[in-house]
């Protein structure tokens, strides 16, 4: 996952450009936008990161609009990122690096 700051505010300041890298994945879903959010760029804008639970039910977390929130999480979580037009996205990864750089 990558992405890029926005210049509109400030074109004065550097592109920075954030980069998720997730190695040996092993769950991955991706729910639909929802049809009655207008797009005007909210599928490219992150809301939230959070963990679910490996258990915990996918169709529970959208309908209650949350994933779970715990901090004894241990090794077994999935991470879930919700967009604003309202795409959710599960993984189930190994490692996630994260990386900042300026580019142009």
């Amino acid at each position: 996952m990558v992405w890029q700051t926005n210049t509109y505010f400030d074109s004065l300041k550097p592109i920075e450009e954030l980069e998720l890298l997730f190695t040996n994945v092993d769950y991955f879903v991706i729910l639909p936008r929802d049809n009655e959010t207008p797009d005007f760029g909210e599928d490219l804008c992150l809301d939230a990161v959070a963990y679910a639970m490996i258990d915990e039910d996918l169709q529970l977390i959208v309908r209650e609009g949350r994933p779970c929130y715990r901090y004894d999480l241990g090794e077994n979580f999935h991470l879930w990122f919700v967009f604003s037009g309202g795409q959710h996205i599960r993984i189930g990864t190994e490692t996630a690096t994260f990386s900042r750089r300026v580019v142009g």
